[in-house]
């Protein structure tokens, strides 16, 4: 069963970095996450604020481990334009006077500059991306292809967060199921109508069969696919795209 926290995590603590972050859930162990910044902002910046809150909403669901599915970098420039003319003048005098030939007398001077709009163009920072979360190490995935999600909250939660307190993963408890108590069964006796005749074993498969089949990663799944509809996923919006691609497991 999924890991419970065993404490309150105080993930209401001031988070004013999430003021252009936003989340939701697409399935119970997929969650889309995308955000913004101003002209001040980084490209860097941005994708830790996405990162920090796909650890903080893992965190609050129980999840311990995540894959990024999908990362796109959403931002861009624009432009910005003021429409104003201007006109700047520019006026002085001096005075001056002539000694034997010269001329005594006052010279002005007058310079006028006249602009017309002006553009301005800035860069804003995106990101967008999906996560899948696990209650254990992710199947299918290497060491470095998937997140802690304590130690991706602690580095992060460090640099943005005022109230930032550490969460450690020995907080963290397994709900185990005590175990079913299974009554005797009564030995039946033999008889020789029960013997009379053999019955072969089958035989063993090197595996248990209760064992659980591995569920496909979704590059493998990808992979699986026709060109055409490989055409099809590459056009989907990440969300849309990591839907499609659980629907053709």
């Amino acid at each position: 069963m999924r890991g419970l926290i065993a404490v309150t995590l105080l993930l209401t603590a001031c988070t004013s970095y999430n003021a252009g972050v936003e989340s939701n859930w697409t399935r119970p162990n997929v969650l889309h996450v995308s955000g913004g910044g101003n002209a001040l902002s980084t490209d860097g910046r941005i994708e830790d604020y996405v990162f920090l809150q796909a650890a903080e909403k893992a965190l609050e669901a129980g999840y311990r481990y995540f894959v990024v599915a999908e990362s796109v970098n959403t931002g861009g420039t624009e432009t910005f334009t003021t429409y104003s003319p201007y006109t700047t003048t520019i006026s002085g005098s001096t005075r001056g006077s002539f000694v034997g030939n010269s001329y005594f007398g006052t010279t002005h001077a007058t310079a006028t500059t006249t602009g017309g709009p002006r553009s301005y163009t800035y860069y804003f920072p995106g990101r967008e991306a999906v996560f899948i979360m696990f209650d254990s190490k992710p199947p299918g995935y290497r060491p470095g292809q998937y997140y802690e999600v304590t130690r991706v909250y602690n580095e992060l939660g460090r640099k943005y967060l005022s109230d930032f307190q550490p969460i450690e993963d020995a907080l963290f408890t397994e709900v185990v199921a005590p175990p079913q108590q299974v009554a005797p069964v009564a030995a039946q006796p033999v008889t020789p109508a029960s013997t009379s005749h053999s019955v072969l074993a089958p035989k063993s498969t090197g595996r248990a069969a209760t064992e659980p089949k591995r569920e496909r990663t979704l590059d493998e799944i990808y992979q699986s696919l026709s060109d055409n509809d490989k055409f099809i996923a590459d056009s989907m919006s990440p969300t849309d795209r990591v839907q499609y691609l659980y629907s053709r497991r």
